[in-house]
C-alpha cells in the first residue's frame, strides 16, 4: 500500500505543469530605434549594479554598463517603467546604492575618456536628478600608483554601512574612497602598503563592511 502511494505521489509530481505556474515576461526593446541600419548601435550594454531603496519597494536605480543610470518609481508594478536620469554624465556605470535612510545616492563609474572627466565617484541628493563629483572624490596625486588616476578616475563597487548610514566605500583605482558624511566628503585608504593605491574593487554589493 504503501509502495503504491509513493508511485501516485511521484506520478502527480512528474506531471504537473510548471510552466502554468510562473510566468516571465519580457519587457526590454527588441533592438535600438535609434539607428535602422544598426539595431544595436544605441544599446546600453548590460546592467552592472541595481540598488533598493530602503523603506520604499517600488523604487530602483540600475547602472549601465554604455548607458548610464536608470530609475524606476513604480517596480512592484509590471516590473516597472524605467527612465534614465540624465543629469549623471558617466556612461561607463558599474555600481549604485542608496544609503540606509534614503537621503543619498551614490554611483561608481569607469573613465569615459573625456577631458575633465567627472566619472568615478558621483553623488545625488535628491533621488537621482542632480548629481555631483565633490572635489575631495579625487584622490591626491602622490597616492596612487598609476599617475593617470587623477586625470582618468575610475570607480567600482560601492558597500554602504547599515549600522552607520553617513558611511560609505567605494573600491577605486587608486585605493578605497571612504565618506562618513553622506559623500559630501572623502578620503582614501591604501590597502597596497608598502607600495602606492592600485586598482580596488569593493564587491559591487551593499550592507558589507571593508
Amino acid at each position: 500500500m504503501l509502495t503504491r502511494l509513493l508511485f501516485l505521489l511521484i506520478l502527480a509530481i512528474s506531471t504537473t505543469d510548471v510552466s502554468a505556474q510562473i510566468v516571465i515576461s519580457d519587457i526590454n526593446p527588441d533592438q535600438s530605434t535609434l539607428d535602422a541600419t544598426d539595431p544595436g548601435g544605441a544599446t546600453g550594454g548590460r546592467v552592472n549594479g541595481v540598488a533598493t531603496t530602503p523603506g520604499n519597494p517600488r523604487i530602483y536605480y540600475a547602472a549601465s554598463e554604455f548607458g548610464g543610470l536608470y530609475k524606476t518609481t513604480d517596480f512592484q508594478v509590471n516590473g516597472g517603467q524605467w527612465f534614465r536620469l540624465e543629469g549623471h554624465l558617466p556612461m561607463l556605470t558599474i555600481d549604485v546604492e542608496v544609503a540606509p535612510d534614503g537621503s543619498s545616492v551614490y554611483a561608481s563609474s569607469l573613465y569615459d575618456g573625456r577631458v575633465n572627466s567627472v566619472a568615478g565617484i558621483n553623488v545625488s541628493y535628491d533621488g537621482g536628478v542632480n548629481w555631483n563629483k565633490p572635489p575631495t572624490a579625487a584622490p591626491a596625486a602622490a597616492f596612487c600608483a598609476d599617475a593617470d588616476a587623477i586625470s582618468e578616475p575610475s570607480a567600482t563597487g560601492i558597500s554602504v554601512d547599515p549600522d552607520n548610514p553617513s558611511a560609505v566605500y567605494v573600491g577605486t583605482n587608486c585605493g578605497l574612497a571612504i565618506s562618513n558624511d553622506f559623500g559630501a566628503s572623502w578620503t582614501y585608504s591604501n590597502p597596497f602598503v608598502p607600495a602606492a593605491a592600485n586598482t580596488l574593487g569593493c564587491g559591487g554589493s551593499s550592507r558589507r563592511h571593508h
